[in-house]
Protein backbone atom coordinates (compact mmCIF):
# COMPACT_ATOMS: atom_id res chain seq x y z
CA UNK A 1 0.00 0.00 0.00
CA UNK A 2 1.48 3.50 -0.98
CA UNK A 3 2.21 5.60 2.12
CA UNK A 4 -0.79 8.50 1.21
CA UNK A 5 -2.90 5.08 1.07
CA UNK A 6 -1.55 4.01 4.34
CA UNK A 7 -2.27 7.61 5.98
CA UNK A 8 -5.45 7.73 4.34
CA UNK A 9 -6.71 4.53 5.62
CA UNK A 10 -5.62 5.66 9.41
CA UNK A 11 -7.56 8.94 9.07
CA UNK A 12 -10.54 6.46 8.29
CA UNK A 13 -10.45 4.58 11.17
CA UNK A 14 -9.52 7.40 13.68
CA UNK A 15 -12.81 8.85 12.78
CA UNK A 16 -15.20 5.96 12.24
CA UNK A 17 -15.21 5.33 8.72
CA UNK A 18 -15.48 8.53 8.09
CA UNK A 19 -13.65 11.75 6.76
CA UNK A 20 -13.91 15.70 6.48
CA UNK A 21 -11.71 17.53 3.15
CA UNK A 22 -10.36 19.46 5.74
CA UNK A 23 -8.68 16.66 7.49
CA UNK A 24 -6.77 16.38 4.82
CA UNK A 25 -4.84 19.13 5.12
CA UNK A 26 -4.40 20.21 2.14
CA UNK A 27 -1.68 17.88 0.57
CA UNK A 28 -2.07 16.80 -3.06
CA UNK A 29 -1.07 13.29 -2.47
CA UNK A 30 -4.16 12.39 -0.17
CA UNK A 31 -6.62 13.98 -2.08
CA UNK A 32 -5.03 11.88 -5.74
CA UNK A 33 -5.33 8.75 -3.15
CA UNK A 34 -8.80 9.85 -1.70
CA UNK A 35 -9.90 9.82 -5.86
CA UNK A 36 -8.38 6.65 -6.58
CA UNK A 37 -9.96 4.96 -3.66
CA UNK A 38 -13.57 6.78 -4.89
CA UNK A 39 -12.96 5.51 -8.54
CA UNK A 40 -11.76 1.77 -7.21
CA UNK A 41 -15.53 2.12 -5.64
CA UNK A 42 -13.96 1.99 -1.69
CA UNK A 43 -15.06 5.12 -0.78
CA UNK A 44 -18.23 7.09 -1.16
CA UNK A 45 -18.92 10.92 -1.28
CA UNK A 46 -21.41 11.34 1.11
CA UNK A 47 -22.04 15.00 0.38
CA UNK A 48 -20.02 18.04 -0.32
CA UNK A 49 -16.62 17.65 1.53
CA UNK A 50 -17.45 14.40 3.85
CA UNK A 51 -16.54 10.84 2.51
CA UNK A 52 -17.34 7.25 3.79
CA UNK A 53 -15.27 4.33 3.68
CA UNK A 54 -17.29 1.54 3.24
CA UNK A 55 -15.98 -1.66 4.82
CA UNK A 56 -14.45 0.54 7.64
CA UNK A 57 -17.89 3.08 8.50
CA UNK A 58 -20.65 1.44 10.32
CA UNK A 59 -23.37 1.11 8.07
CA UNK A 60 -25.84 2.98 10.78
CA UNK A 61 -27.95 5.62 9.47
CA UNK A 62 -27.91 7.67 12.95
CA UNK A 63 -23.83 8.00 13.10
CA UNK A 64 -24.01 8.92 9.35
CA UNK A 65 -26.81 11.94 10.24
CA UNK A 66 -24.28 12.66 12.73
CA UNK A 67 -21.42 13.01 10.48
CA UNK A 68 -23.20 14.84 8.29
CA UNK A 69 -24.90 18.00 10.31
CA UNK A 70 -22.00 17.63 13.17
CA UNK A 71 -23.52 20.69 14.80
CA UNK A 72 -27.02 19.36 15.38
CA UNK A 73 -28.22 17.12 18.44
CA UNK A 74 -30.98 14.49 18.09
CA UNK A 75 -34.18 15.74 19.65
CA UNK A 76 -37.79 14.93 20.24
CA UNK A 77 -38.22 11.41 18.93
CA UNK A 78 -35.03 10.73 17.23
CA UNK A 79 -33.88 10.93 20.84
CA UNK A 80 -36.50 8.68 21.84
CA UNK A 81 -35.38 6.59 19.57
CA UNK A 82 -31.50 7.12 19.64
CA UNK A 83 -31.39 6.11 23.50
CA UNK A 84 -34.05 2.81 23.02
CA UNK A 85 -37.41 5.17 25.33
CA UNK A 86 -39.27 3.80 22.39
CA UNK A 87 -40.51 1.12 20.15
CA UNK A 88 -41.30 3.20 17.41
CA UNK A 89 -38.94 4.52 14.61
CA UNK A 90 -39.24 8.18 13.70
CA UNK A 91 -39.75 8.73 9.66
CA UNK A 92 -37.38 11.94 10.08
CA UNK A 93 -34.65 12.74 11.99
CA UNK A 94 -35.34 15.48 14.36
CA UNK A 95 -32.23 17.32 14.96
CA UNK A 96 -31.55 20.61 17.13
CA UNK A 97 -29.16 23.22 16.01
CA UNK A 98 -27.80 26.47 17.57
CA UNK A 99 -30.01 29.45 16.38
CA UNK A 100 -29.09 31.51 13.16
CA UNK A 101 -27.10 28.00 12.37
CA UNK A 102 -27.13 27.49 8.42
CA UNK A 103 -27.15 24.10 7.47
CA UNK A 104 -28.41 22.57 3.97
CA UNK A 105 -30.94 19.76 4.51
CA UNK A 106 -29.94 17.04 1.58
CA UNK A 107 -33.07 15.34 0.51
CA UNK A 108 -32.23 11.57 2.46
CA UNK A 109 -32.13 11.00 4.95
CA UNK A 110 -35.13 13.05 5.88
CA UNK A 111 -34.33 16.10 8.83
CA UNK A 112 -36.55 18.51 10.48
CA UNK A 113 -34.61 21.06 12.26
CA UNK A 114 -35.06 22.72 15.21
CA UNK A 115 -33.49 25.92 16.19
CA UNK A 116 -32.83 27.16 19.57
CA UNK A 117 -31.51 30.44 21.16
CA UNK A 118 -29.73 30.07 24.31
CA UNK A 119 -27.83 26.60 23.09
CA UNK A 120 -25.79 24.82 25.49
CA UNK A 121 -24.18 21.97 24.48
CA UNK A 122 -22.54 19.47 26.88
CA UNK A 123 -19.60 17.44 25.64
CA UNK A 124 -19.57 14.86 28.08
Amino acid sequence: MKPSAEILKSLFVKNKGYLRSQELQRKSTLYTALRVLIEEDSIEQVKPGLYRHKTIALQNEWQEVSQIYPQGVFCLYSAWHYYDLTTSIPHTCHLAFPNKTKITIRDYPPIQAYYWSNWKRSHG
